[in-house]
């Protein structure tokens, strides 16, 4: 019924990742597949089938790969660097199984160390926003997401689903074309939440599942993979942005411009079967935008919503103005 897709490259924590998500599932309709980013030879399990990259993708495209060779309803997609509950499995399948195809879910997470006080990893996270913010010296500001703090022990939607662990119709990722634009690392969360939200579906946590992200051990992105996630936050903002906004916005970013240069190459837009644009099917239910104190969902774009609380952020200001 779901097949797990983790990238890696070199990662010592995967067999314990691994393991921990089969130990903990206990059930032969969960299938892995580790998508080996040109990295050295990994462990041979007897449960995991192994796809190994000639040449280095990142995780994006990794992930890409490896949802194009599964064959189960549901896709998971998580980190090389988790550990696994007791009975996740008997917890996610109703849920998916009650689910709409086009809707999209992710878990809530913990790290296992205190990374940064003013940020998310001491707490339990679920869910994210997008950040798309006026700035005083900058005409637009923007981050792919922000992580958010888990509500309650039950299903709630967000804007985004956030990383680490996520869920997928199969069927629906193919649809809306899956992470094939993407390439590097970085934004995939955000691609797959707002291409879900235009073409109808919803994103939503279940705050029940609590899966932990490791970070002793975990590998950082190479050097010549940075530039490749600034491109994949290209690729969102054109995907949400007009034109107009989408070149000024442009217009001040430090970005190479060979890398703003392949973006526009790039056609991101859904066409029906005439070659026609399609306009976004939804921008959201009402309630649902009542709950995020929207108007409509597009004001995601250009509205930040919440930066955890004016706590934190007046926290991280104060520690700019001592600096």
């Amino acid at each position: 019924m779901i097949t797990a897709i983790i990238p890696t490259r070199n990662d010592p924590t995967l067999d314990n990742t691994i393991y921990t998500a089969i130990y903990n599932a206990k059930d032969s309709a969960f299938k892995v597949i580790v998508v080996n980013d040109a990295g050295g030879n990994l462990n041979t399990h007897q449960y995991i089938s192994i796809i190994k990259n000639e040449h280095q993708l990142g995780p994006a495209m990794s992930r890409h790969i490896g949802a194009m060779a599964a064959t189960t309803e549901w896709l998971m997609f998580c980190d090389s660097h988790m550990l696994f509950p007791d009975g996740w499995f008997k917890l996610v399948c109703p849920i998916l199984e009650r689910a709409n195809q086009e809707d999209i879910f992710c878990s809530t997470y913990h790290s296992d160390v205190i990374f940064d006080p003013f940020w998310h990893d001491t707490h339990l996270i679920g869910g994210a926003d997008f950040y798309f913010w006026r700035h005083r010296d900058r005409e637009y500001s923007f981050c792919d997401l922000s992580p958010r703090r888990v509500k309650g022990n039950f299903i709630y939607n967000v804007p985004c689903v956030l990383g680490a662990c996520y869920f997928v119709n199969r069927q629906w990722f193919n649809s809306i074309g899956g992470f094939s634009k993407m390439t590097g690392y970085g934004s995939e969360e955000t691609w797959l939440s707002w291409n879900s939200w235009m073409a109808g579906g919803e994103a939503s946590v279940i705050s029940q599942l609590s899966v932990t992200h490791r970070y002793q051990g975990r590998p950082r992105p190479s050097h010549n993979l940075l530039p490749q996630h600034e491109l994949n936050r290209l690729i969102v903002l054109r995907r949400i942005l007009t034109s107009d906004q989408y070149g000024e916005f442009c217009s001040w970013i430090p970005i190479d411009a060979n890398i703003k240069a392949q973006v526009d190459l790039l056609d991101i837009s859904h066409y029906d079967e005439t070659g026609t644009r399609l306009a976004a099917k939804r921008v959201g239910h009402p309630e649902i935008c009542q709950q995020f104190g929207l108007q409509t969902y597009e004001e995601a774009i250009e509205l930040m919503r919440e930066f955890h609380d004016k706590n934190i952020l007046q926290n991280c200001r104060n520690q700019e103005n001592a600096g």
